[in-house]
């Protein structure tokens, strides 16, 4: 992880929102959110398009931001073990073993 730390934050339902949103560098607002899916953990990527392009949701994401990105998916990550034990995750044994699979 980064040398700052991701601040969780919980919503109305007590699901964990990871950090701020943040922006792309064309003006989209990206945000992670703990999903309430029963089927396993899962996790929202909000991507809001820009008011001047309303059908643009591709990310374009600068070294920095897709940092920001990936810290605050992390930041889920360490947490599903918490929440949903130590696997499988997805007929996998681990989160460590789905990741080695990317």
């Amino acid at each position: 992880m980064s040398d700052d730390e991701i601040t969780i934050t919980e919503t109305e339902r007590e699901f964990h929102t990871y950090d701020e949103p943040f922006n792309d560098d064309h003006g989209k607002i990206l945000t992670v959110r703990e999903s309430s899916s029963a089927e396993g953990p899962h996790v929202w990527l909000c991507i809001e398009p820009p008011k001047q392009h309303p059908t643009l949701f591709s990310p374009h994401l600068s070294v920095k931001q897709a940092t920001a990105l990936r810290d605050r998916l992390n930041a889920w990550l360490e947490e599903v073990p918490k929440y949903w034990g130590p696997g499988p995750y997805d007929d996998r044994d681990s989160l460590e073993e789905m990741a080695d699979e990317l």
